[in-house]
């Protein structure tokens, strides 16, 4: 259960970072610091893991993830309403530790603890409000 629970805040994480709205400039997350040089490889990756994941999409699933995020949806709420195939979960969560590995050595230790520290206060917040929790 907790597994799976963390695995659905992951995707609702990966996912935010991935199919934010483009118009977004700061796609990194706050407070690391990032060198010019970071910033370029983070944006990279982020890059390269949504064109793989869109790729995992059907054509129903991208126009459907786009009508959603289009009209305000968060996209982590928007990739649950997408009806995903236990095929694309796996493949998702495979790119998802990917990238997230990729992220991660990029970092200096100091960021990367941030980083970590972060994601434990965002997964928190997801778990009160009740994101990610069966229902």
């Amino acid at each position: 259960m907790k597994r799976q629970s963390f695995s659905l805040l992951l995707l609702g994480i990966v996912a935010t970072i991935l199919f934010a709205n483009p118009v977004k400039v700061d796609a990194h997350p706050k407070n690391l610091n990032l060198t010019p040089e970071q910033k370029t490889q983070w944006e990279e990756i982020r890059a390269q893991s949504k064109a793989q994941m869109q790729n995992i999409l059907t054509p129903e699933q991208q126009q459907q993830l786009q009508t959603l995020t289009s009209q305000g949806q968060r996209p982590r709420r928007a990739m649950k309403q997408l009806n995903l195939s236990e095929e694309q979960k796996t493949q998702m969560r495979e790119i998802m530790q990917s990238s997230r590995q990729q992220m991660a050595n990029i970092l200096t230790e100091e960021q990367r603890e941030q980083f970590r520290q972060q994601m434990q206060r965002r997964g928190r917040r997801s778990q009160e409000s009740g994101v990610g929790s069966q229902k």
